[in-house]
């Protein structure tokens, strides 16, 4: 924890920033926090093996937007088809921690038949939702 509080501390002073005791007691309490509660989820996993621990992410795929325009600065306007475009497939992934058992893609759209699956072995699970 000390080493975390000399990081941080040695960061801001890099960038000139002034720093009172109050702060750094403030700081240290909350690397405490963050400590134990570390510490707490460290202990629960230790009960597991490492085949029965999965993590899931939920991920936006927009697939129309151009790769150079994924980012915006506030007050551009769209130009062209597809720079910013809102059309969206909502994705979960999710596997174990050693990566043993990748769970197979399930995928949101808009649309109950999407033409991109006709005729393809997609190794998904899709649903349709309008407001996705």
């Amino acid at each position: 924890m000390e080493k975390a509080l000399l990081a941080w501390f040695n960061q801001l002073r890099a960038q000139n920033v002034q720093i009172t005791g109050a702060v750094i007691q403030e700081k240290a309490n909350l690397f405490a926090v963050m400590l134990k509660w570390l510490l707490m989820v460290h202990n629960i996993l230790e009960r597991y093996s490492p085949l029965d621990v999965y993590n899931a992410n939920e991920t936006g795929l927009f697939y129309n937007l151009m790769q150079n325009r994924t980012l915006e600065i506030k007050g551009v306007t769209c130009k062209g088809r597809g720079e910013c475009s809102k059309e969206h497939l909502i994705v979960l992934l999710c596997a174990n921690i050693d990566g043993s058992n990748k769970v197979n893609l399930f995928v949101v759209g808009k649309w109950a038949k999407p033409r991109g699956f006709k005729g393809n072995i997609v190794q998904c699970r899709y649903n349709h939702n309008k407001k996705a």
